[in-house]
């Protein structure tokens, strides 16, 4: 006779997409019509946006850009000017052309950012952006249930806890402040560079909701009336809910990728008016516990035992730590 198992599916996501991607991206830019002659370039600051996914049937990519801004000194007097570029990007990976329905997650910086001059009236802009991509499918495994044998058949049943990846989303929102700067620093008349880079402090699954806490530093750097260069540096805290599509145990975690959609800044009566757009990609883990019979054995029957392999996606123990030092320069 043969022991019938009943099939239980068990859903999960699988990695179909994960590698890092570095890719360059220059742009000639001409001086508007007012703008000095450019004697030399001093610097050149920019934030990564990312404004579309894309999921095609061989392929998974992300565009956006580099929001930038040139310092440069004029030709003619030497004041710093600063002038505005966007340079765009557009990050694509192949994928198996099996994986469907499934989840893009994208987290990209900065490497380098610089600029040169071509002529008095046109520069070049470099920028050298990193990504890691991921891409997540939705499957399905049946799971065989141990059936109840014979009297005088006896199953070897084990148990094993698999942290697995159960569901994945992102959360879109805008944080619109204004910077007051502190009475000691000099208004800004001209915003020289701002970036932002959103941290995670808090995050955990309560049911059917995902809940996300965390600070978006500012970075600003900015010329006063005299055209001095001033920095100020200020944060601002964001919490947001997120609707998951089932309702998850106490055991289950959540892993979050923050990254900008947008960013804007205004002057407005020596205060700056920062709009900035935020992106929550969260993935929600949860530990599963998977029976398997590795043997069966009978002292009065002949038992053939067929095993067949089985592979999950189990997710290792992840830890993050923030670790702070000094650097000193020897004279």
């Amino acid at each position: 006779m043969e022991l019938q198992f009943e099939k239980k599916p068990c859903g999960f996501l699988r990695y179909c997409v994960s590698q890092v991607r570095e890719q360059e991206q220059t742009q000639e830019i001409r001086l508007p019509d007012g703008m000095p002659d450019i004697g030399a370039i001093l610097g050149a600051w920019g934030q990564c946006v990312i404004r579309g996914k894309e999921w095609d049937g061989d392929s998974v990519g992300v565009s956006g850009g580099v929001m930038a801004r040139v310092l440069y000194t004029a030709a003619d007097t030497g004041d710093a000017h600063v002038v505005e570029v966007w340079l765009p990007v557009h990050i694509k990976c192949n994928k198996p052309q099996s994986a469907k329905n499934g989840q893009i997650r994208c987290l990209w910086q900065i490497k380098g950012l610089d600029g040169r001059v071509l002529s008095a009236r046109k520069m070049m802009v470099r920028a050298n952006v990193s990504a890691l991509m991921q891409a997540v499918e939705h499957c399905e495994e049946m799971l065989s249930q141990p059936p109840q044998p014979p009297e005088d058949v006896q199953l070897l049943v084990r148990s094993y806890p698999m942290q697995m990846h159960m569901e994945a989303g992102e959360k879109s929102f805008m944080l619109d402040e204004q910077l007051d700067l502190p009475r000691e620093l000099p208004k800004p008349e001209n915003i020289v560079s701002c970036t932002v880079m959103p941290q995670v402090n808090e995050q955990q699954v309560m049911g059917s909701k995902a809940v996300i806490r965390g600070i978006c530093p500012v970075r600003m750097l900015y010329m006063d009336a005299d055209g001095k260069l001033c920095s100020y540096d200020t944060g601002f805290p964001f919490s947001q809910i997120a609707e998951l599509d089932r309702e998850f145990g106490e055991d289950a975690s959540l892993g979050t990728m923050m990254t900008v959609s947008g960013l804007e800044t205004e002057l407005i009566d020596g205060a700056v008016r920062l709009k900035c757009g935020l992106i929550a990609q969260y993935m929600v883990d949860q530990r599963v516990m998977v029976e398997l019979v590795e043997d069966a054995y009978s002292p009065f029957r002949q038992v053939n035992v067929q095993l067949q392999q089985l592979q999950l996606p189990s997710v290792l123990d992840l830890q993050q730590e923030q670790v702070s030092f000094e650097c000193g320069i020897d004279e």
